[in-house]
């Protein structure tokens, strides 16, 4: 009975232990990631809504820990409410669509998601200032036009090194931050996904993005940058011209 009693109170004392360590998620926010969706890629592996936009779209603006993974699903107490909106809704619907909705309200809703599984778990921004200071990075930080300052343009059939597109960004964030990319890998060749641009937890000023392995994700050789004419049905044809 009494080795019980031990056994129940450490069980008890792990509990605890693990809520601090594991659902105080604001308390281990080391730097915001802000990720921007290529939407040509993206809709090579999922049906969306036409029309696709032809510029990058932001995915979310994550907190992550030091080692650089986002933290997810932390308790929030707000509800959802269009309120958190206002003033700031044609931006929402023009660089944050769901891109596999059409109706307004899916948009909402994946707002709404985004701030559900990542936004709540940092505590300098409530969702109104959270949404504000995810349109502001996007418009501070305009991948399109930092990979074309570069030469680095959608739709050529000329491939692209991830150390040119990293220095393309060095350019603006500075030479020592680091960004990450993801890419998708169809008939051999990876196509650009996302750009993961970090900041610190204000959302003030760039910082290196830690967790290195995501590059992984764009192979060891180079990345293609398809077009926004390119679309499932002609994507065929676009590996030819570059082959």
């Amino acid at each position: 009975m009494k080795s019980s009693n031990i056994l129940l109170h450490a069980l008890l004392l792990l509990l605890v232990l693990c809520s601090f360590t594991t659902c105080d998620a604001q308390s281990r926010v080391h730097h915001l990631e802000m990720v921007q969706t290529w939407p040509n890629t993206f809709c090579q592996s999922t049906r969306c809504a036409t029309p696709i936009p032809d510029n990058f779209t932001i995915h979310g603006l994550w907190p992550a820990a030091i080692d650089g993974h986002s933290l997810k699903n932390c308790n929030t107490t707000y509800n959802q409410s269009s309120t958190y909106y206002q003033g700031i809704r044609g931006d929402m619907d023009k660089y944050w669509p769901y891109l596999k909705g059409k109706t307004p309200k899916q948009n909402e809703n994946y707002w709404w998601y985004q701030w559900t599984k990542h936004g709540c778990c940092q505590k300098e921004f409530q969702p109104h200032d959270y949404y504000m200071k995810a349109i502001k990075l996007k418009n501070d930080i305009s991948p399109l036009k930092i990979l074309g300052d570069s030469n680095i343009l959608p739709g050529s059939s000329k491939p692209y090194t991830k150390n040119a597109i990293f220095k393309a960004f060095a350019k603006v964030i500075g030479i020592g931050n680091k960004i990450w990319l993801t890419c998708h890998k169809k008939n051999g060749h990876f196509m650009l996904k996302e750009v993961y641009v970090c900041f610190d937890p204000k959302g003030n000023s760039p910082v290196s993005c830690t967790w290195t392995a995501k590059a992984r994700t764009c192979g060891n050789g180079t990345i293609l940058f398809p077009s926004p004419e390119v679309g499932s049905c002609d994507l065929f044809r676009f590996l030819l011209s570059i082959s």
